[in-house]
């Protein structure tokens, strides 16, 4: 995907930079998601506008689809075999062109046909073709011994986590061990915060008999070396224009002829994208109490057991099973018995994706025949909107009485009024659940006691701050219009959230994904993002990664305790599910401003990281 630059003499900002790429990964993701769930028979589109502008995407790249729908609204037969007002069943044993997507036939599987939307998805915005996701990284059961190792690693309970990774770090770990000081003379002159403190760390086991000035000699000048490595490896990267060098890549930049991989350290922990909001304290002299805590962006992990944690996060195929499906009602479970098997999954995940990419990033002066799938999806959608007389038009007309302000101008509601009630009712169990939940970002935690020490130590040595000053370098070049190897290199940063964005949608369970999608695709922030020319707009774009009014405009805040019952309940439920789209690396909003080394590092040993990669480098 090429990177926008500007002109000369025009000058543009990153936040632009980041919202345009982030924008455009979004809609190939989310459309492929609701017209998955739309041929699964799991969405509830209730919003007519919402509807039309779906129907308009389809239309405006086959307009053959166009006639046949005149044609069958003409002959009174919008779905054939299907009542018009549903959405949720398919039967096309009549028609003759959908053979493929009839009743009869087997709903494509879901995680199958995730992980085919994600991988394409990680190819075109990252340019990573042999990313390592977190399906496919050979994760550890998680053990009872292993859940302590974390936890001993991490200062408390390590609530949330899913499994762990072996990692081999020879490569971040290949300084002579000589001119090194020992892990644990290290862990005691870092202090709880990552900073490193004055006074003689304690002799350890295997420690050499120096002194403690010439331990914490030694540890200084390391550490100096380690953060001057690490801002060159940062200001070198613009040098080695070719995405296959970028990024420290695992796979491919591991030490693959070590004789040690098979005993590999878990150096990986891989945490679920939400945890569970437990009511448990502690005395405030107690050993857990006075542990250092790990914070989420949404607060403070919560402290669970073992049993506990295997009970919420490991016990099925996705985190949460137990409480999202366990003892609900039976609509909200996730039953994949009826799913294609993994071949032909895969292949109509590819034609899902295959007709977003053509809505998306047509190539021009190629004109081709609709799909059978696109068809089977435009019929589907018409539904919605026969009862208010729809011939094929395109237009952007609203069919709810208070959607119709502009999105630069008068924030809309969320939701039109009449939505709401609809939304609440078919779902509200689910949301009601979602009230439970703390949304974590962080899906990489470091968990090697001698790496978590080394770049605590970096850190502590203002690491995060110089390399900050080399990124900000490159921020002030592109807005400038002076360089476009700086807006490659900002790319970059912002192609590695997104690769982030898509492990964490990888470990998210069916039934958050499918009442997310509800919501997105009812709520007025997607109509109108799809409607006309808006998604040109930074407004546009800031409100449909956010879902949230666009910053500036007027604020009618849904969440406010002002507004009814009804309005809060949903935004609320929006807000805490969207957190998966929204946010990057460890939380990150803005993709640019580095938070936490620890969590670059770990996405490099698990996956592909080019953050991670300059402080593995630096180690």
């Amino acid at each position: 995907m090429k990177v926008p630059f500007p002109n000369e003499g025009v000058t543009s900002n990153v936040n632009t930079l980041k919202e345009l790429l982030q924008s455009a990964f979004l809609s190939h993701f989310d459309l492929c998601v609701i017209f998955l769930l739309l041929l699964r028979g799991e969405l509830d589109l209730y919003d007519s506008q919402s509807a039309r502008a779906l129907l308009s995407l389809l239309v405006s790249r086959w307009p053959t689809i166009a006639d046949n729908l005149k044609a069958a609204v003409s002959a009174s037969d919008v779905v054939d075999g299907c009542d018009p007002n549903a959405v949720t069943g398919v039967d096309n044993s009549g028609d003759s062109t959908n053979d493929g997507f009839n009743s009869d036939v087997a709903k494509p599987g879901w995680k199958v046909s995730m992980r085919s939307f994600l991988k394409r998805l990680r190819l075109k915005f990252g340019g990573f073709g042999d990313r390592t996701s977190v399906c496919e990284s050979q994760p550890l059961e998680l053990s009872k011994a292993d859940y302590e190792y974390c936890s001993s690693c991490l200062g408390r309970e390590a609530s949330g986590v899913v499994h762990l990774l072996r990692r081999c770090v020879c490569n971040a770990k290949s300084a002579a061990e000589t001119n090194l000081p020992c892990h644990s003379s290290i862990l005691n002159v870092i202090g709880e915060d990552g900073i490193a403190v004055s006074g003689a760390p304690s002799s350890g086991e295997n420690c050499n008999s120096e002194t403690a000035a010439d331990k914490a000699a030694v540890l200084s000048t390391n550490v100096d070396e380690s953060c001057a490595r690490l801002v060159e490896a940062a200001r070198n990267t613009v040098h080695h224009a070719s995405r296959n060098v970028l990024a420290y890549n695992y796979r491919t930049g591991g030490c693959a002829t070590c004789s040690k991989c098979a005993q590999s350290d878990r150096v990986v922990a891989v945490i679920s994208p939400f945890v569970m909001r437990e009511g448990t304290t502690y005395a405030k002299g107690s050993r857990r109490s006075i542990k250092r805590s790990i914070r989420s962006a949404s607060g403070e992990l919560p402290d669970i057991d073992y049993p506990r944690n295997v009970e919420l996060y490991t016990s099925h195929e996705y985190p949460l099973h137990s409480y999202l499906v366990g003892g609900s009602d039976p609509s909200y479970e996730h039953v994949d018995g009826s799913a294609a098997d993994g071949e032909s999954s895969e292949k109509m995940a590819n034609s899902i994706y295959d007709i977003v990419e053509a809505i998306l990033s047509p190539v021009k002066g190629t004109v081709s025949d609709s799909p059978r799938e696109a068809y089977v999806l435009a019929r589907l959608i018409s539904s919605k909107v026969a009862n208010d007389g729809y011939s094929g038009d395109t237009s952007d007309s609203s069919p709810c009485g208070d959607s119709t302000e502009n999105i630069s101008g008068i924030a809309p509601l969320e939701f039109c009024k009449e939505v709401e009630s609809k939304l609440l009712e078919a779902h509200g169990g689910i949301f009601d659940k979602f009230n439970e939940l703390v949304p974590f970002p962080t899906t990489y935690w470091l968990t090697d006691p001698g790496l978590l020490a080394q770049v605590s130590a970096l850190e502590g040595s203002g690491a995060i701050t110089r390399l900050q000053e080399v990124i900000d370098e490159h921020i002030r070049a592109y807005e400038q219009g002076q360089s476009e190897e700086s807006a490659f290199f900002l790319k970059q940063l912002i192609s590695d959230n997104l690769g982030y964005i898509c492990s964490r949608f990888e470990l998210v369970h069916p039934s958050i994904m499918r009442a997310l999608y509800t919501l997105i695709v009812n709520s007025k922030y997607f109509s109108q993002f799809y409607s006309g020319d808006a998604k040109a707009t930074d407004a546009a774009r800031s409100s449909y990664i956010f879902m949230l009014p666009p910053p500036g405009a007027p604020n009618i805040n849904p969440r406010c305790k002002g507004q009814p019952p009804v309005r809060r309940a949903l935004s609320k439920a929006l807000a805490i599910a969207n957190t998966l789209r929204a946010y990057g690396v460890g939380g990150s909003r803005s993709f640019v401003h580095i938070k936490c080394l620890h969590t670059h590092i770990a996405f490099a040993l698990a996956e592909c990281s080019t953050v991670g990669g300059w402080v593995i480098s630096a180690l």
